[in-house]
């Protein structure tokens, strides 16, 4: 029969499994809504240029989609970059954090 601290422990135990499998199912879950993002823009990319109108597009200059308004241009790409240096960041920092506490507990269970 065990005593109250060895179910405690196993509880925790118990805990930090359901918790570590919670964790895992959103990280799939985020990474599966941006990749579904990226590829439905993808996706729709061809639908949109097709409702650009002739004469935005300059004869062999499809890919350079702000060759007229090039301020435009770099001010879209420079907060499109700025959003995904962000984005990485976050991502890091949540990356290094999580395993600090992962070690920190381990540590403290005597693992």
């Amino acid at each position: 029969m065990r005593d109250t601290e060895e179910r405690m422990a196993q509880m925790k135990r118990r805990v930090d499994a359901l918790e570590k499998k919670r964790r895992r199912r959103i990280a799939a879950a985020s990474a599966a809504a941006c990749l579904l993002a990226v590829v439905g823009a993808s996706l729709a990319m061809p639908g949109w240029i097709e409702r650009l109108p002739a004469a935005a597009l300059p004869n062999g200059a499809a890919a350079s989609l702000f060759a007229e308004h090039a301020a435009l241009g770099y001010l879209v790409i420079g907060i499109l970059a700025f959003l995904l240096g962000v984005s990485v960041t976050i991502l890091c920092f949540r990356m290094a954090m999580r395993s600090r506490s992962g070690r920190g507990e381990a540590h403290d269970r005597g693992d």
